[in-house]
């Protein structure tokens, strides 16, 4: 039996045998894409030319809650991939972008309300995003609001089960202890109570009204001993109050422990149970006197994450990308004597194929931390790799990606023992099937009796919209030929 109270678990029964939470996420997401494509070609001129002109090229932008992290990503990477939304892997890391449900909210209120002149550049505030059935209270940052706007996450983000359907539940428990005994307390009479509670006096309440009628029948139902005239039940303001008061409480305290220690003077409500005048009117009541100010958007709070991520992913559009990082590669150097850190580094040391002394652990920047990116950008390494013997397997070959998260750029990679170095981490493998690549392999001369096998290829790193990508590209036959992408993330 799941409790009624906010923070517990939502009842959430059982899937059917054989079904996996892979197809039900599968299945929503065809069914919505089908709608909105049925939609737009039957109410736009040209609408289904247009459509397979530009759908394969359309960016999905989902409104994700601010627990979600990569799992859940993949998870509808997996769902839109099933569901033939997207074609492949490559296709969904490319156009798939997700942004959580708060800052999308902020997106949404900024471009609904007519004016928020507390909000500009140094500015921290918080935002509480009250849905149906979780409420997500973030705290954030705004670090530049041109050209683009940028936010940035202070402290972590509180998610909890306290939404408008914890409400409904405590009407429903309400309402059957006030019935009881009643011909109208069964299951089925108070099921109506409650959808017609949710419907209009929940919504229409704001703390004052002493008479909240919910109308669930005819004329003919009638027993005044319980307060049933003609198909109506008044519920006074005390009455409903209470069904409010625990789910309220939860959040009022959800708000004060998120903002105990920040400079927070402003608090933005969004969501579906945002709408709620009872919710707003005690948020202002409660965090008024901590000098907090409530903001609410000027239309309907419902459409936030919907409208605000598209506004959230235009505004990323917007300007150059700056780089937060610095990110190379690891690679190989002649050994200079004369170097006083090769010499610290003589256990690194190592005879190449071509007979040299090398060294390893060189850090190649390809890109440095704040440079400023255009779209399309594309930045190529020509790399080299050989080979002591023509290669056989070529079938997983792979680039390492390193990126550095100090200020300055490092010279090398790892310390005189291997270790990689203090910012400096290891991001990804882009690999490729460079199979083809096997009979085009050049044999090259090195040192008197040095021969070896020497394969080219070029690591490319572009911004392809919002995302930075890297992949393995090369020549067969004159003919270009690309490895899959790889998606940097963070960037």
């Amino acid at each position: 039996m799941t409790s009624s109270a906010p923070g517990a678990t939502i009842e959430i029964p059982p899937l059917p045998t054989g079904v996996s939470l892979l197809q039900v996420y599968s299945t929503f997401l065809r069914f919505m894409y089908q709608s909105t494509s049925g939609f737009f070609e039957e109410t736009t001129p040209g609408g289904s030319n247009i459509w397979q002109r530009l759908e394969p090229h359309a960016t999905l932008v989902f409104a994700v809650p601010n627990g979600w992290d990569l799992v859940q990503q993949n998870i509808l990477k997996q769902a839109a991939l099933m569901a033939g939304i997207v074609r492949s892997e490559d296709d969904a890391a490319l156009r798939m972008e997700f942004v959580t449900e708060s800052e999308a909210s902020v997106q949404y209120i900024l471009r609904k309300s007519s004016i928020i002149p507390w909000l500009r550049e140094g500015s921290t505030f918080a935002v509480v995003d009250a849905g149906g059935s979780t409420v997500d209270s973030t705290v954030f940052k705004c670090l530049a609001m041109s050209p683009k706007m940028i936010l940035k996450m202070v402290g972590i983000s509180k998610c909890m089960q306290a939404g408008g359907v914890f409400v409904d539940r405590s009407a429903r428990v309400m309402l059957k202890e006030k019935l009881k005994g009643s011909d109208y307390g069964d299951e089925i009479t108070v099921t109506d109570m409650v959808s017609e509670f949710e419907r209009k006096a929940k919504r229409l309440f704001n703390g004052t009204s002493d008479s909240n009628i919910i109308q669930f029948g005819s004329r003919r139902d009638n027993d005044r001993n319980f307060g049933i005239i003609q198909g109506k039940i008044t519920l006074n303001r005390l009455e409903v109050a209470g069904i409010f008061e625990d789910t309220i409480r939860s959040i009022v305290n959800s708000c004060m422990e998120l903002l105990k220690g920040q400079n927070v003077k402003n608090l933005i409500l969004v969501g579906g149970f945002g709408e709620s005048p009872y919710l707003r009117n005690r948020l202002k009541a409660d965090l008024g006197p901590q000098g907090v100010e409530v903001t609410i958007a000027e239309e309907p709070l419902k459409k936030a994450a919907a409208e605000g991520s598209s506004s959230w992913y235009l505004q990323q559009l917007l300007g150059n990308k700056v780089a937060p990082f610095t990110l190379g590669v690891e690679s190989t150097l002649p050994f200079d004597q004369n170097r006083r850190d090769h010499r610290e580094r003589r256990a690194r040391a190592y005879i190449a194929d071509d007979g040299s002394t090398r060294i390893r652990d060189a850090y190649l920047a390809l890109i440095e931390k704040d440079a400023s990116l255009e779209s399309g950008a594309e930045i190529i390494l020509k790399a080299k790799t050989s080979f002591e013997q023509q290669p056989e397997n070529l079938k997983d070959f792979g680039r390492e990606i390193y990126v550095f998260d100090g200020e300055l750029k490092p010279n090398w990679t790892r310390d005189a023992k291997g270790n990689l170095l203090h910012n400096m981490r290891h991001l990804c493998t882009v690999t490729a099937d460079l199979s083809p690549l096997w009979p085009l392999s050049n044999m090259a001369e090195g040192q008197p009796g040095f021969k070896y096998w020497l394969l080219e290829y070029e690591l490319v790193i572009s911004l392809i919209g919002t995302k930075m990508a890297a992949r393995i590209r090369w020549k067969k036959e004159g003919k270009v030929a690309l490895g899959p992408i790889h998606v940097i993330r963070d960037f």
